[in-house]
């Protein structure tokens, strides 16, 4: 049985192009696992930012201004 050159590149080109698509898929998995744990750090940042101005509004309040 002989193979056609034709279908032989063909499967070359299907075998490159698969390959390419399965990295993609990996480097977009990679960049999605980074950007979750990047929102979870924002996540963290924002509820400290909050805590600091409550903190920061509360203990204004019990200051008494300075004639």
């Amino acid at each position: 049985m002989t193979i056609d050159p034709a279908s032989e590149l063909s499967t070359k080109e299907f075998l490159e192009a698969f390959q390419k698509l399965k990295e993609g898929e990996e480097t977009a998995d990679r960049m999605e696992k980074m950007l979750n744990k990047l929102e979870g750090n924002i996540e963290a940042l924002l509820a400290a930012a909050e805590e600091l101005n409550k903190s920061d509004t509360a203990g204004s309040s019990n200051i008494e201004p300075s004639a």
